[in-house]
C-alpha cells in the first residue's frame, strides 16, 4: 500500500479508491455474529445502541495508520482538518459490511481498526481486532483521554472520505 498524504497524525494508505456498498440500515454490531465471530462487546446490545440506523449510499471511504502517539479525538480530529467529524463517521451496517467485504484492509497482529461513529449527539469508536482470521469488535467513547493509542502499533482507522 502506497502512502498518499500525511496529518501528522495518521497517513493515508491507499491510493486506489475503496468503497463501502449501499446499505439499507437494519444490520447492528450485535447482529453481526457472523462477521465479529470472536466477541462482540456487551455495549452493543444495550438499548441505546441496539437500533436500526438510515440507509446509505455507495460511501467513499479512507484508510489510514497512526503513526504518532494520540488521542481518539486527536485521532479523528486531525483527518478532517475543517473539524467536522460527523463527516467522518459510519453506521453500524457499513462497519459490518467493511469487515466483511474489506477484512484485508483490518489491521492485524492484535492491533486494531478505528471506526468513528454517532448515536444521537454521542460520537463512539468502534475498535475491531482481527486475531487469526476472526474478528472482535468493542466500543470506546470518543471522548475517553486514558487511552494514548501508540503510533508504533500503526493502528488502522476507517473513515468516510469527506473530501
Amino acid at each position: 500500500m502506497a502512502r498518499r498524504e500525511e496529518t501528522g497524525i495518521t497517513k493515508f494508505l491507499l491510493k486506489e479508491e475503496i468503497f463501502i456498498d449501499c446499505c439499507n440500515g437494519t444490520k447492528t454490531i450485535s447482529d453481526s455474529k457472523e462477521i465479529f465471530d470472536l466477541c462482540i462487546d456487551p455495549h452493543f446490545n444495550e438499548e441505546d445502541m441496539n437500533q436500526k440506523s438510515h440507509s446509505t449510499r455507495k460511501t467513499k471511504i479512507n484508510v489510514s495508520e497512526v503513526v504518532k502517539n494520540a488521542t481518539l479525538i486527536q485521532i479523528f480530529g486531525s483527518i478532517d482538518k475543517n473539524q467536522d467529524i460527523d463527516k467522518l463517521c459510519l453506521t453500524q451496517h457499513q462497519i459490518s459490511i467493511f469487515c466483511r467485504d474489506h477484512k484485508d484492509l483490518l489491521r492485524g497482529d492484535t492491533y486494531g481498526t478505528l471506526f468513528l461513529m454517532k448515536k444521537d449527539v454521542n460520537y463512539f469508536v468502534v475498535h475491531v481486532i482481527l486475531l487469526g482470521g476472526t474478528l472482535s469488535v468493542y466500543r470506546h467513547h470518543l471522548g475517553d483521554s486514558t487511552i494514548n493509542w501508540k503510533g508504533a502499533c500503526l493502528h488502522r482507522v476507517v473513515t468516510r472520505c469527506c473530501k
